[in-house]
């Protein structure tokens, strides 16, 4: 089965909390993949990654 991690600071990280759920394919009910769930830390990570990335976007010049 195919297993979806996260993407934090640009990069693919597996996640760490051994905790899955499942993707489903809405049209059948058919698991299709699990994704991992984030740990505190994980979550923290992407938190901080997103911020300082949307702040060097805030500052880009659009033109």
């Amino acid at each position: 089965m195919r297993t979806i991690g996260h993407f934090i600071g640009g990069r693919e990280v597996k996640g760490t909390s051994g905790r899955f759920a499942d993707v489903f394919e809405p049209m059948t009910g058919e698991v299709q993949a699990q994704v991992a769930l984030a740990t505190k830390a994980e979550v923290r990570s992407a938190v901080e990654n997103a911020k300082a990335a949307q702040e060097a976007w805030a500052n880009t010049n659009p033109q």
